[in-house]
């Protein structure tokens, strides 16, 4: 991949995400980057929906780098932790809304391959390394522990402007998931 197109897909990814992909104009990506409209089929011949495919596939593979490198060496709980703040600071990737955009069947399962690669496996892989552990029961799912978890993430940091105030029901929210509900 090019350094330019590495810089599109940075750049509008998170224009994507916040708008969706009926939201947003090749147009007005183009303006975004301070580039001409015909610039971006140079990258993407197919136009907006092969734009829109391989700009999220891109983002996604570095989202699961920084995730990664977020979480740094810590394990199970730390670890859980520090992903649900750093998932805060960064911007939401909703994959409902990713993939409402009108796709072809090929696009849609590529990038609901490439959520789970890159939003659901970082987590899941920290779940499974605790259940190898017994620090969590043989019982649990990982994928759908990951799942839970990010949707607690999205439900209660997200609907809360002020940001410690949402670390605090996230956080809150993950003890609550590792402790459960019984005495």
């Amino acid at each position: 991949m090019s350094e330019a197109f590495h810089r599109i897909a940075m750049t509008t990814a998170p224009i994507f995400l916040a708008r969706g992909y009926d939201g947003v104009s090749l147009r007005e990506l183009a303006k975004e980057l301070g580039i001409q409209a015909a610039s971006l089929y140079h990258h993407c011949p197919g136009g907006k929906r092969e734009l829109y495919v391989r700009v999220l596939r891109t983002y996604l593979q570095d989202y699961r780098a920084r995730m990664e490198a977020a979480r740094g060496r810590s394990r199970f709980p730390a670890a859980l932790f520090r992903l649900a703040d750093w998932m805060l600071e960064n911007p939401p990737v909703d994959a409902a809304a990713v993939l409402h955009a009108s796709l072809g069947a090929e696009d849609e399962r590529e990038l609901t391959e490439a959520l789970h690669a890159s939003v659901l496996a970082p987590l899941a892989s920290i779940i499974d390394e605790a259940r190898d552990r017994h620090a969590v029961g043989r019982d649990v799912d990982p994928p759908l522990a990951a799942a839970a978890i990010v949707a607690l993430i999205h439900g209660l940091g997200f609907t809360h402007g002020d940001a410690p105030e949402a670390r605090g029901h996230v956080h809150a929210g993950l003890r609550l998931l590792l402790d459960g509900v019984r005495s």
